[in-house]
């Protein structure tokens, strides 16, 4: 009777321990995470690539012809407005200022002598001792001389100009660039650009922005032009420029082909750090939060019939609803149609989930898995040791 009692324990002990040590075979195919949708409040960015230009960008040429005698200047530096750049040879056009004005001390001459012959002709006519022709004569001369000293002033004044002209002063203040013709050369203002400056501080920034985009824009501004909204730029090295910008300027239209508007925006750039010809991305933060609906990236699928997202209900089973998405935000499309707030949707497998088809949350699993952790032990050489160990014990009790 112990020994028949003795088996059935034994065999029962090692039905219990196959039982505790078999592995699961069959585990349903689709096992997903799921984000509940709810409301939530966002801080709206606009993203966009933009570029970098100066406020001013003035080609410097010459006004005059003549040889290139000198610069004042080393390519590449800051040149402030009014400054010397250039010397053309002025000694031909100082000559024409001398030449000038002696033709215009000879007209005032002459027109000083006339004007007192008509004087004198204007008292001998009332006295009949000349004719009136003959006054009439030397009208017509002290006008013609008065005409001569007007000329003669203009061709002195343009005489002055010109030589003016062989200094060439810078007409903005900024950075020059490099010398296209250099000292020695013949130029006229045919020649082209000697040199150019460009302006640094301020400094624009240009972008565009979808007319969506704009529309928000002008909706959480409280002025027409935009100026009370701030916009932030990120480097060509992804390091955030430390200064903010204001818009400055909007055109009037939108670009039928790629629906949106071009912006400019401005920048304190006492650093020099912007430089004319860069991209830079932008962004335009609003101040004000926005609420919305948002689903992970990697939660939408797409078809012949739009984005979609699966659903997960409280019986487990997974829906498909199409949904209709407006901007990108952190790693989230935010939802303008098609889900509503208390939705499940699955996040991870979704290339196991058939529409229709019952899902394992993978949330429930990972509690299953802790609390079955102790019973995987069973596995392990070091439990059949000591469960051993315990039917021999007991044996030993039976048999006495």
């Amino acid at each position: 009777m112990k020994r028949l009692l003795v088996f059935n324990l034994i065999v029962i002990t090692l039905i219990f321990l196959a039982g505790c040590g078999k592995k699961q075979t069959s585990m349903p195919q689709a096992i997903v995470d799921t984000k509940e949708i709810k409301e939530e409040k966002i801080i709206e960015s606009i993203e966009s690539t933009g570029r970098i230009n100066a406020e001013f960008d003035v080609n410097v040429v010459a006004r005059i012809d003549g040889y290139l005698q000198k610069k004042f200047f080393k390519e590449g530096s800051m040149v402030k407005k009014g400054d010397l750049l250039f010397q053309i040879e002025p000694y031909t056009y100082s000559a024409k200022v001398n030449e000038a004005s002696a033709n215009l001390r000879n007209a005032q001459a002459a027109l000083k002598d006339s004007q007192k012959n008509l004087v004198r002709a204007e008292q001998l006519v009332k006295d009949d001792y000349i004719s009136k022709s003959d006054y009439d004569n030397k009208l017509a001369i002290r006008d013609q001389n008065k005409a001569s000293v007007d000329s003669a002033k203009a061709a002195l004044t343009q005489a002055q100009i010109n030589y003016g002209y062989t200094k060439i002063y810078s007409p903005i203040s900024g950075k020059i660039g490099k010398i296209f013709i250099t000292e020695g050369n013949y130029v006229t203002p045919s020649s082209g650009t000697l040199a150019t400056v460009v302006s640094l501080d301020p400094i624009q920034v240009d972008f565009s922005l979808k007319s969506s985009s704009y529309l928000t824009l002008k909706k959480a501004s409280k002025v027409n032009d935009l100026s009370d909204i701030s916009v932030e730029i990120t480097l060509a090295d992804d390091t955030k420029y430390g200064k903010k910008g204001k818009i400055k300027f909007i055109d009037n239209t939108i670009d039928e082909t790629s629906g949106t508007v071009q912006v400019r925006s401005i920048f304190e750039n006492s650093e020099n750090l912007l430089v004319p010809g860069d991209f830079v991305s932008v962004h335009v933060t609003l101040d004000t939060p926005k609420t919305v609906l948002m689903v992970p990236q990697e939660s939408v699928l797409e078809s012949e019939k739009g984005k979609y997202v699966y659903v997960i209900d409280d019986a487990k089973k997974a829906s498909i609803k199409y949904i209709e998405t407006n901007e990108e935000y952190k790693g989230n499309w935010i939802v303008t149609k098609g889900i509503e707030i208390g939705d499940k949707v699955a996040t991870t497998g979704l290339q196991y989930i058939q529409p229709g088809g019952e899902v394992i949350l993978a949330s429930e699993l990972r509690a299953q898995k802790a609390a079955q952790a102790e019973i995987k032990e069973v596995g392990q050489p070091s439990f059949f040791k000591k469960m051993m160990k315990k039917i021999k014990k007991l044996i030993s009790g039976i048999m006495g």
